[in-house]
């Protein structure tokens, strides 16, 4: 009897909120068929009584005068209860108003305070304008990195603007390697539901790519849009192929020839860029920390050696890219055998060297000047590495 009851207690309960629901449903149907007074009708009783979905259409139908005389006023205050109920969509719409600042008093720090709760939610058309709001530097600090974030994680729910915006984050290098490549595949999609401005965007840089590159960002643009923006970070694809396969494994095989004398890095990195071959000192980098592993990696403990694999692959995609971009007409398979050959000659010097300090001092590199110079050099190279690749695979 007891259970009974309490069924009973429960169903009644759910009475009201399921004829909300109802009425809820019955205005918004009206709304879509541009039926205002109809939804007015129906909206304006459970808005009232603290529905948020009905609030936010009130908000609505005041901004935009739909069977009401319009009125910013009433719109903000219809919002403000739907966003205090944590609404995304009216917590962005209320964003849009304090910073427009019309009738409502500007106030871009409580709209960046909405914007920010909405973008939490994952509301695209939030994470967007936050994102705008981070890439200029107003209210908040200027960020690429998170202008870019935000703009990424809107992209990939379909919000063409929020393409387009990342496309011209890759374009010009604002948060992320500058990369024509990614830049035209994320044009090329925003033009796809949206055109205008996308479409010449992705005409404009297609001008600086070659066609194996225009092809090969509409190959990507196509698996992207068929995988639902799933499998969109070709750069995550290409180190986890290039740097943990098999086939570049064989790629790292000794290829001798290479027995010229070391000079530290720092002295190559004070040489004129013009000078210098793009990511040599990264090469230098990848060879010195892969000749301490090859002299004495069998005493390094699982988490060292993980560190260290990590810093040379990171190290090595950010070379390849560094070289793909001064030397474009090399296929990308040519230029990674001709990075992993330079490294293992490099990193057989290191390890010789070592050996060679060890069997006259009984220190693998304790005075050796140039060893310890390059250690301290490329400690921030290493990191540096990781960092940017992080960002480039999200």
């Amino acid at each position: 009897m007891r259970e009974l009851f309490q069924a009973v207690a429960v169903g009644l309960m759910l009475l009201p909120t399921c004829a909300l629901a109802q009425d809820f449903e019955k205005g918004v149907s009206a709304y879509d068929a541009g039926d205002y007074e109809a939804a007015l009708r129906e909206l304006r009783p459970i808005a009232e009584e603290g529905f948020d979905g009905a609030q936010f259409y009130l908000g609505q139908m005041y901004i935009a005068g739909q069977g009401v005389v319009r009125d910013e006023v009433e719109a903000e205050r219809w919002l403000r209860l739907a966003a205090e109920q944590d609404d995304a969509l009216s917590q962005v719409m209320l964003g849009l108003i304090l910073s427009k600042g019309e009738v409502i008093e500007q106030n871009e720090a409580e709209a960046v305070y909405w914007f920010r709760r909405a973008a939490k939610q994952d509301l695209p058309l939030a994470q967007l304008v936050l994102g705008g709001r981070y890439e200029k530097g107003n209210v908040v600090p200027q960020d690429y990195t998170e202008a870019t974030r935000l703009y990424q994680l809107a992209a990939k729910q379909g919000l063409a603007r929020a393409q387009l915006q990342l496309g011209w984050s890759y374009e010009v290098g604002h948060g992320v390697l500058q990369d024509n490549e990614t830049a035209h595949m994320w044009y090329n999609i925003s033009a796809a539901s949206e055109g205008g401005d996308s479409a010449k965007y992705r005409d404009r840089i297609a001008e600086r790519m070659t066609p194996a590159n225009i092809n090969e960002a509409q190959r990507r643009a196509r698996v992207c849009m068929a995988s639902d923006y799933q499998d969109c970070d070709w750069r995550k694809h290409c180190m986890r192929k290039l740097f943990q396969s098999s086939a570049f494994a064989l790629m790292l095989l000794p290829s001798g020839g290479f027995a010229q004398e070391l000079k530290p890095i720092s002295e190559y990195l004070s040489l004129p860029e013009v000078r210098r071959e793009p990511a040599y000192h990264i090469l230098r980098c990848m060879g010195l920390f892969r000749g301490m592993f090859y002299y004495g990696g069998v005493n390094f403990s699982e988490e060292v050696t993980l560190r260290n694999q990590l810093s040379i692959d990171s190290m090595g995609l950010l070379a390849l890219l560094l070289r793909q971009d001064k030397y474009p007409e090399i296929v990308l398979n040519e230029l990674a055998s001709q990075i992993g050959k330079e490294v293992e000659e490099i990193s057989v010097i290191y390890s010789e060297r070592m050996k060679k300090n060890y069997s006259l001092t009984g220190e693998a590199w304790g005075s050796d000047v140039t060893i310890i110079d390059d250690f301290e050099t490329c400690g921030p190279i290493a990191q540096q590495s990781v960092d940017t690749v992080s960002k480039i695979s999200g």
